[in-house]
This record gives structure tokens, sequence and C-alpha cells, in this order.
């Protein structure tokens, strides 16, 4: 009974605290974690893929690139104690689900015992960057809260010692990240994230 009453209560957190924002959200049931800002979730019945909208995390399996690997795969770690409960709370940007050239879905996502929102939670501990193409409701927040990542030199704004290689083992790295913007195009600025790993 006190089992029930504690998930109902979580329901009941998630649900109240999501009334602020505009379109409809559904409840899904998480089935994996595919790297730090996507997901494998079972959505009306359908397996499909989650992205964090509006976020870019490193990637988990780029072996060529060790101090990257290790934070995309603490970013993964990350957010899947967040989902461990198996259920995630997901606002979709166009109001409904839309799923792209790969069939992957794009989404706000909520978890976690004080359903936090993810794709803040990511930028603010320091495991990914805003993705500067898009357009969202949260944008200009979550490149607040990712300013204070970057001075608090959180994840991937810090220097590293540890992971693959010689030296990387030795201590002897630097991992930068370093916002830039590419040539206008068709009067658009393009904004670009380089991960630089340079050795000393």
């Amino acid at each position: 009974m006190r089992r029930f009453i504690h998930a109902a209560a979580i329901l009941v957190c998630i649900l109240v605290s999501q009334s602020a924002f505009a379109g409809s959200g559904v409840m899904a049931k998480v089935l994996g974690t595919v790297n730090g800002n996507t997901l494998k979730i079972q959505l009306r019945g359908q397996e499909t893929m989650l992205r964090l909208y509006g976020i870019a995390t490193p990637d988990p399996n780029d072996s060529s690139k060790p101090i990257l690997k290790k934070l995309g795969l603490e970013a993964m770690e990350f957010l899947r104690e967040y989902v461990k409960s198996g259920w995630v709370y997901v606002e979709f940007p166009t109001g409904s689900p839309v799923a792209d050239k790969d069939g992957v879905v794009d989404g706000f996502v909520y978890g976690g015992a004080q359903s936090q929102f993810l794709n803040e939670q990511l930028i603010a501990e320091g495991f990914g960057v805003v993705n500067r193409k898009v357009q969202s409701a949260f944008r200009d927040s979550l490149i607040k809260v990712e300013a204070k990542a970057k001075a608090s030199q959180r994840g991937i704004w810090g220097s590293f010692g540890a992971g693959g290689g010689k030296d990387v083992a030795a201590g002897n790295s630097h991992q930068g990240t370093y916002m830039g913007e590419a040539a206008p195009q068709n009067g658009s600025v393009e904004y670009v994230t380089f991960w630089i790993i340079s050795f000393y």
C-alpha cells in the first residue's frame, strides 16, 4: 500500500510540475539508454528512439577520442540514473511526437524522484552543450545554465587526466570545449561546437 501511495505521489508531482508548459505530454516506459542524450522508449505501444531536444553530448563509442568517450559514457550513466524508475514524462516541441528521417523523436524529458528537467540537468552538470541550431521555449534558459557550467569548469568544460592512451593515462592532456559561429548561410548564423583534445 505504501509503495502504491509513493508511486502515485511521484506521478502527481510530475503532472503538476508540467502544468505550466504548453503542449500535451505523455508518460513513456524506458526500455534502455542509447547514449547521453538518447533513450529507447515504448511510446503508444511502439519502440521509439527519443532524443533530448536541444542538447548534444559526446559520443560514448568514439574510441579515437578517449577523454570524450569517457565523458560520453559518464553522460549516459548520469541519464540512466535519472530514468532507473523505468518511466519518464515527455513533452514534444511540436505538441506531438514527430520522427525525423532516422526515426528519432525529439522531446523535453522529465525524470527522477523530483521530476527533474533532464535536458537541463545534463547541461548543468557539464555533460553536454546547447544545440544552438534549434529553437525552443527553453533555449535561452539552457544557454544560461551552460554558461554556469562553463564558468565552474564542470564536465566537458574542464581538464582531465583520466581515460585511455599513454598520454591521457599519464595526465599529459587537456580537453577543451569551444563554441563558435560558422559563416552565415542564407542570412542565418550557424552555431558549431568543437570538442578538442590537445596533448602537451
